[in-house]
C-alpha cells in the first residue's frame, strides 16, 4: 500500500539528524465503544515490523475514552470568550482561539491557572515574548484539540482534553 500524506504535511521528518518515515495506517471509522488495544492489534500490528515505533493520535484516544465532545455541545462561559479572543492563531493550529477550546482549558486545567497564565503573557507579550500562556498552562492545555478540517466527519468538530495513554506490550 502506497502512503499519502494529508494536504500540507508530508511522510517523512527528521529530528537530531535522524530521518522518520510516518506510515499512516487505515482504520475503519472509530467510536466511543472501541477498545483501543483491539483496534491497534487488529489494524497496525499487521504493519509493524522490528524497530518500528507506534503513535496513536490523541483524537482517536480520547474518542475511544469517551473524552471528544461536540464542539455544539461546549457551551463556553463569558471568561472563556473574552479570552479565547486574545489567543494567537498560527499554521500549527487554531490552539484555544474557539471559545469552546478555551472553555475545555478552564475545564481541564482550572480557571486560577488560566488566569495567571493569561497575566503573565499579556505582560510578556509587550516585550515580544512568545508561548508563556502555553508555558504556564501547561500540558493539560497544550493538548487540547479542537475541530480541523481534515479528519473524517462527524469527528472534525470534536473538541478533546488531552487524553493519557499508558505504554503497553
Amino acid at each position: 500500500m502506497a502512503a499519502e500524506a494529508n494536504p500540507g504535511k508530508q511522510l517523512e521528518s527528521e529530528f537530531g539528524g535522524i530521518s522518520y518515515l510516518r506510515v499512516p495506517i487505515k482504520t475503519r471509522l472509530i467510536g466511543p465503544d472501541d477498545d483501543l488495544i483491539e483496534l491497534v492489534t487488529t489494524f497496525a500490528g499487521p504493519e509493524l515490523v522490528s524497530g518500528d515505533v507506534l503513535f496513536v493520535t490523541e483524537k482517536i484516544v480520547a474518542i475511544t475514552q469517551g473524552r471528544a465532545y461536540p464542539m455544539e455541545s461546549i457551551h463556553p462561559r463569558g471568561l472563556a470568550i473574552r479570552l479565547s479572543r486574545h489567543v494567537t492563531k498560527t499554521p500549527n493550529g487554531i490552539g484555544l482561539g474557539l471559545p469552546e477550546t478555551m472553555e475545555m482549558a478552564l475545564r481541564e486545567c482550572g480557571v486560577p491557572r488560566i488566569l495567571f497564565a493569561a497575566a503573565v503573557a499579556a505582560i510578556t507579550k509587550f516585550f515580544g515574548r512568545k508561548g508563556d500562556f502555553y508555558r504556564l498552562a501547561g500540558p493539560q492545555a497544550r493538548g487540547i484539540d479542537g475541530p480541523t478540517a481534515g479528519t473524517i466527519p462527524p469527528y472534525n468538530r470534536l473538541c478533546s482534553p488531552r487524553s493519557i495513554l499508558r505504554r503497553w506490550h
